[in-house]
């Protein structure tokens, strides 16, 4: 019969604690990407859409979208899939979100950067 010593007792805790810190590091950051969808990015992408286009139809279908992307979140969950293949649209989508924000910023609409804000919803 194996003696359990103190010090390995040290050690398992120690890696337990390094593993749950770990876990609690991706559940902030899936919050954290809550946060920006759903308050941040959908109300922004809503009205520069509904702004620039007019398109209520448009309107709702990316709304249903959002809250598409809203449900999947949730259902990941604290889930470590971070280095997973799967998660590269969410760093798109965080990309888009930015570029959204810079189109925002601008008082009339250049052309150009419609054209390119049609395809990064494409």
């Amino acid at each position: 019969m194996a003696m359990i010593t103190a010090g390995c007792l040290v050690n398992v805790s120690d890696s337990v604690a390094q593993k749950l810190s770990g876990y609690q590091k991706i559940e902030k950051r899936i919050l954290l990407l809550k946060m920006v969808v759903g308050n941040k990015l959908a109300p922004l992408l809503m009205k520069e859409y509904s702004s620039i286009v007019g398109a209520k139809k448009d309107l709702q279908e990316l709304h249903c979208q959002v809250v598409e992307i809203n449900n999947w979140l949730e259902s990941v969950g604290g889930k470590a899939a971070w280095n997973d293949p799967s998660f590269n649209w969410l760093k798109e989508l965080k990309d888009i979100a930015y570029k959204v924000d810079d189109i925002g910023n601008y008082k009339v609409v250049d052309p150009i950067k419609l054209n390119n804000f049609h395809k990064l919803l494409s």
